[in-house]
């Protein structure tokens, strides 16, 4: 055990620094409103700051995490979160999912057109998955490849909920604090968005 003081997300850091800590776990307080805005402002700065994988468990454990979901935009973030689930996680199933929109409004959102570039996004994400077994050797057969027309965060959450899913990972850029207020996180997002435990892992340099 390690007592550390001053504030809470830079203690972390620096003793995951110390100790070349492979994974940062923490969780989410269910007390107050003024300690869950403490404590998710000691999260973000762990997702945002950390150069290892951080581990937000948000339920009681009740079993391992059998059903992984990593959410991929096909960006080196996503390859760093995949590879960091298999290395992780050698005897889960994975779930790899990605959601695209079809641009303009009226006929490009029929179903013929959706169907369309359902197909193209699912080359893409095949195209997304040899070029991660280049890098890191697979069973392809862990791994279960979604795409959905529509909104991640809401395709997310009702995934997460039908679906029995463990454990939601997403890589993250390890932008300047400045730019996301400015063009949002995706990775922080989801975790006010889904129920189950998540997972951020930061881009590989």
């Amino acid at each position: 055990m390690i007592i550390a003081r001053g504030e809470p997300s830079q203690a972390i850091l620096h003793v995951a620094a110390k100790h070349k800590v492979d994974l940062i776990i923490t969780g989410i307080t269910r007390s107050g409103a003024f300690d869950r805005f403490f404590a998710g402002a000691t999260v973000n700065s762990l997702i945002r700051n950390a150069s290892v994988p951080v581990l937000v468990v948000k339920n009681r454990p009740r079993r391992d995490y059998r059903r992984i979901v990593v959410t991929t935009d096909l960006s080196e973030a996503s390859q760093s979160a995949f590879a960091a689930t298999l290395r992780l996680f050698p005897d889960s199933d994975v779930i790899l999912f990605h959601t695209f929109r079809t641009p303009g409004r009226g006929l490009a959102h029929n179903n013929h057109s959706i169907r369309q570039f359902r197909q193209m996004e699912e080359r893409h994400v095949h195209a997304f998955l040899l070029n991660c077994a280049l890098r890191t050797k697979f069973d392809d057969t862990r791994v279960e490849v979604i795409v959905e027309h529509g909104e991640l965060g809401w395709l997310l959450r009702d995934y997460v909920r039908a679906n029995r899913v463990d454990l939601v990972v997403s890589g993250t850029h390890g932008l300047a604090a400045f730019v996301e207020m400015l063009i949002g996180n995706v990775a922080k997002q989801l975790l006010d968005t889904v129920s189950c435990d998540m997972m951020t892992v930061r881009q590989q340099q």
